[in-house]
């Protein structure tokens, strides 16, 4: 879902497209922090004290779901990945009236963790590991030549291992961000669920704690892409690196070698 944002200078109107991102965080991150500030931008107002501070709260945690669940039906992509983030969505929409608080409610704000690990683990005991199905929709085989050259492309067993490991690495990854995040909520969301306190200590974490899980998640999956690609160089050519153009021809050059023009007859 990109916006664009309206210029007026000179009395001309231009569009200007939004990346992606930035509108991400501004409905999942920036909007909820807004509302849940006991002080907005240090000028005394508070959605709490105006809404009171459940009916902020919970205003809070239905916009990033409402966000997600619209751009999904917008775009109407169906893979692995929208559905665990529609999933993620609607799991969140209803846990946002749950009313805990102390360790139940830091195990409640952990729960996006705990279903992205639970998920790899069952991906891996079924076979069908989650950072494959990732990369399936990364290089999206549109073709029969691709989905055979994608066939043979998963069939290697350096490519198998590579995919097993990148799911592995997304586990330990989910597993440590849940723990940090249920550590930091369990610490320093205090105050009774439903007060102005808790509202404050909950954005407090939720800015903190974005940064570090952003930062861990392109590290994991960076990571997962680096042995993809290693074992891929290593096993079809230099060329077949699957974040680049030529990935397919490498690939059907290696399983289709062409002769050389000053080869044998």
């Amino acid at each position: 879902m990109a916006f664009s944002v309206v210029l007026t200078f000179s009395g001309n109107l231009e569009y200007v497209k939004v990346p992606k991102i930035v509108v991400d965080l501004i409905f999942t991150l920036a909007i909820p922090l807004m509302l849940l500030s006991d002080n907005l931008f240090k000028t005394g107002f508070s959605f709490s004290e105006q809404w009171g501070a459940r009916n902020a709260y919970i205003v809070a945690a239905l916009i990033p779901t409402a966000y997600i669940l619209i751009d999904f039906y917008r775009t109407r992509v169906i893979n692995p990945y929208t559905i665990v983030a529609a999933a993620s969505a609607l799991l969140n929409g209803a846990l946002a009236f749950l009313q805990v608080d102390g360790w139940k409610f830091a195990l409640r704000d952990s729960y996006a963790h705990i279903v992205i690990f639970i998920i790899a683990a069952i991906s891996l005991a079924m076979n069908r590991p989650f950072f494959g199905e990732l990369m399936k929709m990364i290089l999206n085989p549109d073709n029969d030549a691709k989905k055979a050259l994608y066939q043979k492309f998963v069939a290697s067993s350096a490519i198998q291992k590579a995919v097993i490991t990148g799911t592995i690495i997304i586990m330990v990854e989910a597993l440590l961000n849940g723990a940090i995040n249920f550590i930091m909520n369990y610490k320093n969301v205090i105050a009774d669920f439903g007060t102005k306190e808790f509202n404050a200590q909950k954005a407090g974490v939720d800015a903190a704690m974005r940064p570090i899980s952003i930062v861990m998640n392109l590290i994991s999956y960076g990571l997962a892409f680096y042995f993809v690609t290693w074992n891929s160089k290593n096993e079809f050519g230099e060329k077949a690196s699957p974040m680049e153009d030529h990935f397919w021809e490498a690939l059907e050059q290696h399983h289709n070698p062409q002769p050389t023009p000053n080869s044998a007859d």
